[in-house]
Parts: structure tokens; sequence; C-alpha cells
């Protein structure tokens, strides 16, 4: 799926003309002015919202130890500000400097390791991040004579997971991730294999084991139907979810390309790029910023449904 926006951003911090350092420096002013506020509600990432039911234990494992990562390596947390439900804007905004900042931070890291293992600074290079098992697959890079010792660089360094997850939504790319979501939830939940899916002659959905049966069955005939509190699933519309991901022919791998410039890491999934400017007319773009939102937020119940619901929202 291609996604039909312009290139190159520029955030509401564009007076900075995208230096890292002075968004850090502003946001820091920012942040130890606004905590005397009532406006804002002041927590460490991951530490808002609740991920129980709708990853895996396997992925909550791994995103309490980036979190952990994160406090060790003294690196400064992203609070988070109230906004009203309506302000897409806002929330984007913040959204895009999150991340920014995050590859602003891992790239810091990543510096200092290519020094440690007498990496030119000047090298460039490209890699594959795979979000299912978190593994970073080096794909080119300038000088092939450092590429064992980057590869292993980025085998020791922090996992972009955020940031990777984000730059595919944003760039078009919600279906894949929900895909990947949600075919972890079913076989949590109902032990399905999601690929044994398919729709029949008749467009219902075939290849479903008894488990998945009865909960479709309960959706149907249940009054106020939960599918969260009921099998902890995170979809309440599980047909109509399933048979929109099923059919999609445009899914692919659960993959996020990144590269390294000699500046700082960023990402490159489409036109819309962390750690790069992007067209400064996206920020005009509702559809640019409902994405730009849902790939800052880890995804709820009410996430999944209002995008099947509204999927036109989002382009």
């Amino acid at each position: 799926m291609e996604t039909k926006v312009g290139i190159h951003i520029q955030s509401s911090f564009s007076k900075y003309n995208g230096d890292p350092v002075a968004i850090s420096n502003h946001r820091k002013e920012a942040i130890n002015s606004s905590k005397k506020s009532d406006n804002f509600a002041w927590k460490s990432l991951g530490g808002t919202f609740d991920l129980s039911g709708i990853y895996s234990g396997d992925m909550l494992r791994q995103m309490e130890e980036f979190r952990k990562n994160l406090q060790q390596d003294g690196i400064q947390h992203i609070e988070v500000k109230r906004f009203a439900e309506d302000d897409y804007l806002g929330k984007a905004e913040m959204a895009y400097d999150f991340f920014n900042q995050d590859l602003h931070d891992i790239s810091e890291g990543f510096s200092k390791k290519l020094k440690e293992f007498g990496v030119p600074e000047d090298i460039t290079f490209e890699f594959d991040y795979d979000l299912d098992n978190g593994k970073a697959v080096l794909t080119n890079i300038s000088d092939e004579k450092y590429r064992d010792s980057v590869q292993e660089i980025l085998d020791k360094s922090m996992s972009p997971d955020w940031v990777a997850n984000a730059s595919r939504i944003v760039n078009g790319y919600m279906s894949s991730i929900y895909y990947a979501n949600i075919s972890k939830a079913l076989e949590r939940c109902f032990g399905q294999d999601i690929s044994e899916l398919y729709i029949d002659e008749k467009g219902n959905i075939g290849g479903v084991n008894k488990n998945l049966q009865m909960a479709l069955a309960a959706e149907k005939s249940i009054a106020n139907f939960d599918a969260k509190k009921m099998y902890d699933f995170p979809v309440n519309q599980i047909e109509a979810m399933l048979k929109r991901l099923i059919t999609d022919e445009n899914i692919t791998p659960n993959i996020s390309h990144m590269g390294y410039d000699g500046n700082g890491i960023y990402t490159n999934d489409g036109d819309i790029q962390f750690g790069k400017e992007i067209d400064p007319s996206l920020w005009e773009d509702n559809g640019f910023l409902r994405r730009m939102e849902y790939g800052y937020i880890p995804v709820s119940p009410e996430h999944y449904d209002f995008w099947l619901n509204n999927e036109d929202m989002f382009y």
C-alpha cells in the first residue's frame, strides 16, 4: 500500500531548523515549566497505557525491558501531555517530536558504539528492522570491511520498536501492522492460525477452529458483546476485522526500513521519514495527523474498531 502524501516535513519546532539538540533543549525547558500546570499528566513512557491483552507476553516483556534500558541509560523520558479529544494537530506534533527525539537518543548511543568499534564516523548504511522478532539486518553499507562490526553494533543497540512501528503506520501500512497484531492475538486467545483463514463462496470466514467459531457465534448472538472482557481479544468486531485483514492483498511483512547517514539513524518506509524533514503541508492533512497520532499511542481496542469503521479518515 503506497502512501499518497508528499516528501519532507518540518514539525512545530521548525524554528530550530531540525536541530535535534536545540529541539531537545526546548523540550526540556517546556517540560520543566509545564510540570507545575494542571493541564499535564506526567508519566514515564509506557506508563500511561495498559498494554495487557493487546500484546503477547513476549512483547510485553520486551517493552518492559525497553523501558528499563531507557532508565539505565539515563535517557530523558518523553512525557505525555493531555490534549482535547479533537486536537489531532497537537497530538500529531507531540508524536512527531517524540519519534525524532527517540531516534536522536538511539543515534547518540549508536555513534558512541561506532567509535568504540573503530568504525569511521562518516560511514553510511541501511538496515531492515523486523518488528516481529526485534532483529535488525544490515542490507547495504558504504564500506564492506566494516559490515561485521556494524551488524554487531545493531545487534547490541537499543531496539527502535516504537519509531519503527510508527514509521510503518504513518506511511500507510496500518493494515500490515494490525495484521501482525491480530495474528498474535488470534493465536493467544483462540489458538487460531490466521494463515488458515479464508473467505468461502458464501462470504463467510472459512478455516475457523472451534474456539474462534464460538467467539464469532457469541459476537452475533450476545447483546453488548465485549471481546475484551470475554476473550481478552483486542477487537470487538472480530468477524469484520478478520474479513478486512485476510482479504487485503497489500499486507506486507512487519519490517521497517531504516538507515544511518553519519548524522544519525532515520526511517525509510516511504515519503515520511523520521530523522529527516518532511513536507510542512502535511500538518494540514487530517489523514496524516490521524496516522501520526495512532503511531504514537499503543493500539487499544477502541483504536482498532475506530480504524475499521473509519478507515477513509486515515488517508
